[in-house]
This record gives C-alpha cells, structure tokens and sequence, in this order.
C-alpha cells in the first residue's frame, strides 16, 4: 500500500512539472513562471504561451544577458589587438602628432579609423580588408555587450544602454559609408577623414560605451573595478578629444598654413601624448578585462567550477612553492630580467648595425657610442627600413624586451626609491619611444643629413641616457646588497663612462656640419678609432658585470641569503 502511495505522488502533474521544468520564465517578459501550468497566462504581462514553450524556456533571461555581454567584452579586447595593427599600416601623416592621434586611445572601444585603409589607392589590399572587417566586429562587441535585460537591477538604464547600442550604429554607418564612397585616397586626402572619424564617431561612441561600462561595473561585486571605472569615463574621453585636437592641427597644417613646427617641440608634445595614451589604454583593457571575468560567471556557470579547480591546482603548486623563499623568487627574477637586459644588447646594437651610413663627422660611430647593456631608445630609427633586410627583432619587440627586463629587475626587495623610479621612467620612456620614432622616421625621409642627427640627439639625451644611468645605480645596489662591493664600483664608473661616451657622441653630431671638412681627415680618424677602442672596452668591462651579477644574484638564491631590511 505504501509503495502504491508513493507511486501515485510520483505520478501527479505538479510532481512531474517540477521534475521536467524546475525553473521556466516568461518569453516575453522574463517574469518567472515557476509553479504555473502551461496553460496559465504570465502575471506579470498577461502573455499566454504556446504549449511547449515553458518547456523551452529552461535559460534564464539573467543568464543569457550575462552570456551576451561577457562575450562582447571578451570580443572587444580581442579585436583591439588587430585594430592597433590596422591603424598603425596606415599612410604616416607628415605633420604634428604622427600616427599617435590616430591610433588615440589604445584600448577597447568602438573602432572607425581601420575604415580609412580601405579606400587607399585604386584597389582594395589586404590590410584595408583586415581594418574593414576589424572594425565591423568592434560594433558587433558592442551590440553583444548593450544586450537587454529584463532583471530589474541592470534594465534601469535603458536609457544609456539604447543611447551607447543606437549611436554607435548610426555614428559606424555614417562613417562607413562614408569610406566606402570615397574610394581612390592618397596620403593628402586623409587629414579631414581621420578627424571625422575620431572626433564625430570614435569619440561620442567611446564616452558612452564606458559610462554604460561603469554601469555595468555597480552590478557585479568589485569595489576596486568601479573605482577604476570611475576614472577612465573620463580619461578615455580626454586622450581621444586631445587626439581630436591633434588630427585638427595636422588638417590645418596640410592646407598650407601652418607647415613648420619646431622638431623639438613636435617630439617631445607626442612623446608626452603618446606616453599618456598608452597609460590609459592599458589601464582601460585591464579594467575591461576584469569586468569580463566578472561577468562570465553568471553566462556561464560552469566556469566557475573551472576557476574553483584552477585555483585549487594553483594552491597546491603554490603549497609545492612554499619551501621556496620570496627571496630566492624575487633573486631568480632579478636574474632573468639581468639576461633579457642582455638579450636586448644584442637586438639594439643589431639595429644600429642597419641604419644608414651618416655622412659626417665621426660617421655612424655616434649612433653606437656605448655598445654595452643599457636602454635602447634611438636604435628604433632603424626600423623603417625593415622591408630591406630582416633584423633580429622589431622595433616594437626590443623595446617590450628592455620593459620586461626592467620590471623584473625593479621587484620590490626595500623601500629603495631607485627600483620604483628606474620602473616608471622606462615605462613611459616606451610610451614615448612608441609615439616619437615614427616623426623621427618621416624627418629622415625628409632630410636624411639634416633630421638623422637631430632625432638621435633627442631620442638619446631625453630617453635613453637618464634611464641607462639610473639603471646602472640600481644594478651597483643589487651588487652592493649581494656583497660584491667591486662590482657595485664597476656599475657606478660605468655609469660615469658612458655619460662621457654619450656626450662625445652627442658633441660629434653637434659639430658635423661645422667641421664637415676634416671628417676624413688622419687625425679625425685616429681619435674615432680610439673612441671607438674605449666605447667597446666600457662596454665589455658592462657586460662582464652583467655577467657576474647574474651568478651572483643566483648564488644568493642558492645558499638561501636574507633579503636587506627594509
């Protein structure tokens, strides 16, 4: 009998409903619909299903919003790395501000300037499809992350969210077909094109992509990640309307006005801006990239048992790790970034190799003054001649490696105000050196004998020469903490050599054109010989140092050797 009464308990419609369909909501309004029959009407709309379709309504409208806009931010991160390349290809703009105003905002946004390659020259080419296509699955990010929701908490900003989805649409078509139209451009058609296309679309599209961002920010847990969201709703805004700016003045300057800007001036304004960019485009897609993460979770519960199993493999490598010192990690980073420092010897002086012959007083002896270990900046002029020979590494690749290199070896071990200071500067020194080198590349093709000179002055005195002397007191205070107190006095006389080597160097460019005539001279070619003999000799002694710091810092992390107090 008891048997007979559970069978039929089993059996009632309300048992077998929630045993098929535990949770079902409404297709018109999201509105749950647990607990009604298939023939009930939705109370919260009044919408009356078709039979079947509470069936098939197993996903939550919550669930597929997150679905929707996780996958349109992790979308956006992707394309930025492809919309980076598809600006950069473009013609370089012969005035202020290079392609640094271009380019703008590094970072996930709405991407239109990629449009413009397409219509450049008589034919479509690859890259003008690439930047089409780019650009195309920026707007879809975009559509996928302004998705609807029917959750009260996220459709109170309808508003923002019609306004960020509907602007970038019409803005994009706008441009889109725009380019389309305007085919058969040449390099001194595009000025009007790239400010239109920054300032009337990039721009307004931008700023309200990521005031809806911040919105979405106040939605999931992260009191860090809205407090970053605050800042860049407006940062992003002002390094493109700067851009804006920029693309301005270059238009002005190709209409014939204004055509003159000092080259020192010019430099050292998109150094500065190309440094500020590229902060806040890092800073942009990494707050994007933890709001994805954030996100997924709810489109996708599953990863959430896979981040719970990764976590737990990294707790027990991390408990495999324990035996292993923070010391003797931080010496064995140290190291690693001392051989990069290396590594990247070798690709600078590759590049200087190839540039081109200097027809003047000392030859191209200044642009190598000091061969050894340091922070190539200058050397990346040679990279526009890539398309005639093959380097070791691109231009962009030895600097990544000089940045890596010098945040590996600025790991915090005290409270030295060096390593902070060593880090920071040569991060916007590549900022900079990104921004700067392709102005300095267009004034070589302008006047070879004139500019060449007068970018590497700039390039090294600004860049390369403060970093290099203030990386070679960090290393005399590595040496110094490790016990090697000869080697802490050989990085600090190389310090001092090769401000002597750089400012010979700096003094030969300076007076080519003024003793141009004696450049072939005996004499002339006796003291570059003998520079030359004592540039090398500094830079072997440098690189022996280098050398011996290694095994030193590695010999600490062996024999398990405390770190200095703080």
């Amino acid at each position: 009998m008891s048997q007979g009464l559970i069978t039929s308990i089993s059996r009632s419609p309300l048992r077998r409903l929630r045993r098929i369909a535990p949770a079902h909501w409404c297709d018109e309004c999201g509105y749950s619909l647990r607990g009604l029959t298939r023939d009930q009407t939705c109370p919260e709309c009044g919408h009356s299903p078709i039979a079947g379709t509470i069936a098939r309504s197993t996903t939550s409208p919550h669930t597929a919003w997150a679905r929707s806009v996780s996958l349109g931010l992790m979308l956006l991160l992707l394309v930025t790395l492809n919309a980076v390349s598809s600006v950069l290809v473009q013609p370089f703009s012969e005035h202020f501000g290079g392609t640094a105003p271009s380019l703008n905002l590094p970072a996930p946004k709405l991407w239109a300037m990629p449009l413009l390659q397409r219509p450049i020259g008589k034919s479509p080419e690859e890259p003008g499809v690439v930047g089409t296509r780019t650009a195309m699955l920026s707007l879809l990010a975009i559509w996928l992350i302004t998705a609807p929701c029917t959750s009260p908490r996220v459709g109170r900003d309808q508003l923002l969210r019609l306004m960020t989805r509907w602007s970038s649409v019409s803005l994009f078509g706008l441009a889109f077909g725009t380019m389309m139209a305007s085919q058969g451009l040449w390099p001194e058609d595009l000025p009007p094109f790239r400010l239109m296309l920054v300032a009337a679309v990039e721009l307004p599209a931008t700023t309200l992509l990521y005031l809806y961002l911040r919105k979405l920010s106040y939605d999931v847990p992260g009191r860090e990640r809205r407090d970053a969201f605050d800042r860049i709703v407006w940062l992003a805004p002002l390094v493109i309307l700067a851009g804006a700016i920029i693309l301005g003045a270059q238009w002005w300057q190709s209409s014939g006005r204004d055509r003159d800007l000092a080259n020192e001036v010019s430099l050292s304004l998109t150094a500065l801006y190309g440094a500020i960019a590229m902060t806040s485009g890092v800073a942009a897609s990494a707050v994007t990239c933890s709001l994805a993460l954030a996100i997924l979770p709810l489109g996708f519960p599953s990863t959430s048992r896979v981040l719970r199993v990764a976590a737990i493999i990294a707790s027990r490598g991390r408990a495999q790790l324990g035996a292993i010192s923070p010391g003797r990690i931080r010496s064995l980073a140290i190291a690693s970034g001392l051989a990069l420092l290396l590594v990247a010897m070798l690709c600078g002086n590759d590049q200087v190799i190839w540039m081109y012959v200097r027809d003047g007083l000392g030859g191209n002896l200044p642009f190598f003054n000091y061969p050894g270990p340091k922070l190539w900046a200058a050397a990346t002029l040679a990279d526009g001649n890539a398309v005639f020979w093959h380097p070791l590494v691109s231009r962009v690749t030895l600097l990544m490696i000089e940045l890596a290199a010098v945040w590996l070896i600025t790991i915090p071990r005290d409270r030295s105000l060096a390593r902070p200071l060593v880090r920071w500067l040569t991060t916007f020194m590549v900022g900079a050196t990104l921004a700067a080198v392709p102005i300095g590349r267009h004034l070589l093709h302008l006047d070879a004998s004139v500019h060449r000179t007068q970018v590497f002055e700039s390039l090294t005195f600004l860049f390369e020469l403060p970093t290099s002397v203030l990386l070679y007191v960090l290393l005399a205070r590595i040496a110094a903490d490790s016990g090697r107190a000869e080697l802490a006095r050989r990085f600090r006389m190389v310090a001092g050599l090769m401000v002597i080597m750089v400012v010979v160097a700096l003094v030969m460019c300076a007076t080519s054109t003024r003793y141009y005539e004696v450049r072939r001279s005996l004499v002339v070619i006796a003291l570059c010989a003998i520079y030359g003999a004592a540039t090398l000799s500094v830079a072997a002694w440098a690189t022996a140092g280098v050398i011996g710091l290694i095994g030193a810092v590695l010999s600490d992390a062996g024999a398990g050797k405390k770190e200095p107090a703080a």
